[in-house]
Formats: C-alpha cells, sequence, structure tokens
C-alpha cells in the first residue's frame, strides 16, 4: 500500500498536525498557494513533495513551481492545479486535452471535497491554514492498495495550533 498526504493553501502557515497526520506517507501532494519555500523543505522531510504554486505563490515560488502538473503515483495518474471547477467549460476542456486521469487534485475555494466527474475523481482537500468553512483545517489521506483499490480519509485539525 502507498500513502498519500494531499493538502493544500498554507498560505506560509504550517501546524504541526500536518507532519504529524502525515509522517507514514511516501508521497505528499501541495496544490498551491504554498506561502513560502520553507513548507516545502519541512514537508521534505517526510515525503517525496509534487507541489504547483497558487494564485498567491509570487516570485520565487513561481519560478520554482509549475501552474500544473501531471504524474503517476502507484500506476494512479495525477493532475494537479489550484484552481478547478467541472462547472467551467475551460477546466473540463483541459482535463480533456491533459488525456485520462484517475485524480485532479486541486485547492483555492479552503473548502474540502471529494466528488466524482467521470472516470476521474476530483479531491479538494481544504486549506490546512484558513478553512473558510468551521473552525477545523483539513487534507486528505489517499492509500491506494497493490490492487490499485483505494480509500480516501478526512483529516482535520484545529486551526487554533500553533504553527512553525
Amino acid at each position: 500500500m502507498v500513502k498519500v498526504g494531499i493538502i493544500s493553501d498554507t498560505h506560509g502557515i504550517l501546524n504541526p498536525w500536518v507532519l504529524t497526520k502525515l509522517r507514514d506517507v511516501r508521497h505528499i501532494l501541495h496544490a498551491g498557494d504554498i506561502g513560502n519555500a520553507d513548507i516545502i523543505r519541512k514537508l521534505e522531510h517526510n515525503a517525496i513533495v509534487d507541489a504547483i504554486h497558487g494564485n498567491s505563490d509570487f516570485y520565487p515560488l513561481n519560478l520554482h513551481y509549475p501552474s500544473e502538473k501531471k504524474i503517476s503515483i502507484s500506476g494512479k495518474e495525477f493532475f494537479l492545479i489550484h484552481s478547478f471547477d467541472t462547472g467551467r467549460s475551460w477546466d473540463r476542456e483541459r482535463l480533456s486535452r491533459i488525456g485520462p486521469v484517475d485524480f485532479v487534485v486541486c485547492g483555492h475555494t479552503h473548502e474540502f471535497s471529494i466528488h466524482q466527474f467521470g472516470q476521474t475523481m476530483i479531491l479538494n482537500p481544504g486549506s490546512v491554514s484558513r478553512n473558510r468553512v468551521g473552525k477545523y483545517g483539513t487534507g486528505i489521506l489517499l492509500n491506494i492498495e497493490d490492487d490499485g483499490t483505494y480509500d480516501f480519509q478526512r483529516l482535520e485539525f484545529s486551526t487554533s495550533e500553533a504553527a512553525f
């Protein structure tokens, strides 16, 4: 089994919860609005990190991290993009252009959501730093079994925890 941690919208704030909850993952996917490069360096102590920049990530983050990225983990195809909405025609067109993917990982809204769009799962982990709905920051733990099946776990933490 491969464990993948999925987060977004840290905005320069990394609560201790994030590293604790993701300590056993092999990969971490960050869907943008990183805030500063120290966030990625701290996450890299735990796992391999694939990240993209978001609309709040300016120089130099926007030079070091792409705006979108397609990767493969354990036989599953992932497309990372900061803002994605299946209700927008250009996002549906983008999805058809990049080819079949198992998962779209996005952020931007700061709202946790998991839903199916055709054959693709759309994963928005919400925000680990500034959740807009409720008092908890959120993330996703994705477990991919050796036979290709998978399951999700919603991760929550109190946004009042001290950040470092």
